[in-house]
């Protein structure tokens, strides 16, 4: 079988549960990392779900969650945003993966999507929405024709 016969099972699966279970989400993730540790060199970190701007705030982050500190800032994006990356990547590998934090295992963290973050070019990853817009369309056609 391939990729995309697994790609296409696996984004009607999600989609078939994200029906029968009643969720309410804008994204799901499909796909898998494939180790080029691009996502190590450029993250973007959250302190109560806004953007860290300031190293103040890094700090304040550092004191509350200690497994933060690997992380070291070298660069600022468009917005402001600090742009941080791991200090325990080797080559594209990391040292500690069996017991890296919880930012790197929710990686692509979908609440970093909805704040405008995008995910990395060449990322094995694929954010796709619960409904397809066919779906979405008919549904709402549907609504509309029984409103009139």
């Amino acid at each position: 079988m391939n990729k995309d016969f697994w790609t296409k099972a696996e984004i009607a699966i999600k989609r078939f549960w994200f029906k029968i279970t009643g969720q309410k989400r804008k994204y799901f993730r499909v796909g898998k990392c494939l180790r080029c540790g691009k996502c190590c060199r450029n993250i973007g970190i959250l302190l109560e779900g806004k953007k860290i701007k300031k190293m103040e705030q890094f700090e304040e982050l550092v004191k509350k969650e200690p497994e933060y500190k690997i992380f070291k800032a070298h660069g600022k994006a468009q917005d402001g945003t600090i742009i941080f990356s791991c200090t325990k990547q080797n080559g594209n590998l990391c040292s500690m993966h069996d017991k890296r934090p919880e930012i790197c295992r929710d990686y692509p963290d979908l609440y970093l999507m909805y704040t405008g973050a995008e995910l990395m070019k060449g990322c094995g990853y694929t954010l796709i929405p619960p409904y397809d817009f066919e779906e979405i369309f008919a549904k709402e056609l549907k609504k509309s024709e029984e409103e009139n």
